[in-house]
């Protein structure tokens, strides 16, 4: 049989190598190419914001989402602690709020975040979305407890500085914190 496709025609090599550069999207080496679905960062359902949306008894959905916080419960941390955890909360007095609770956890490595796979087997990744809201509440912030456990952390904790992004509604809210020797 014979092919009329000459390959030392300059035509032919362009079409060959259109061809390679067309198809490069759809393969790729990168090591994390394969990434846990359950690692994902969410989707809000904006529908949820609704202003006319009462899930608890006298609590008013939270619309704004811009006035939530994230800190940690310390600025500092060893490499040995087993879990840390951050204080998440609503200033927006009395108003009922979304959030992910699967934490996104960065180290800065080289002046840039890198993201570290954090897999609790213990959040719910079905369910991506919890309400926080605490019933008949009119004088409080509303607020909950993002904790992460080390042993769920890929390869611990080591000395270095963290970020922690938490998914709230439509925006996310992020802090940072250390770890020593």
């Amino acid at each position: 049989m014979y092919s009329n496709m000459n390959c030392t025609n300059p035509k032919n090599k362009m079409i060959v190598l259109l061809f390679f550069i067309l198809i490069l999207p759809f393969t790729s080496c990168e090591k994390n190419a394969q990434e846990n679905d359950s690692y994902t960062e969410p989707t809000f359902d904006l529908s949820l914001k609704s202003k006319d949306h009462y899930f608890i008894e006298n609590v008013e959905n939270e619309t704004d989402y811009s006035n939530i916080i994230l800190y940690p419960e310390f600025q500092e941390y060893t490499e040995d602690a087993e879990e840390i955890s951050f204080i998440l909360v609503n200033n927006n007095i009395a108003k009922g709020f979304y959030f992910c609770p699967t934490p996104f956890i960065d180290k800065k490595q080289n002046n840039k975040w890198v993201r570290i796979e954090y897999n609790d087997p213990s959040i719910n990744y079905e369910n991506k979305w919890y309400y926080c809201a605490i019933k008949n509440n009119i004088s409080v912030p509303n607020s909950t407890i993002i904790t992460i456990l080390s042993e769920f952390l890929d390869g611990g904790f080591s000395e270095g500085e963290y970020k922690v992004t938490v998914f709230v509604g439509d925006k996310k809210v992020f802090t940072t914190f250390k770890v020593k020797k």
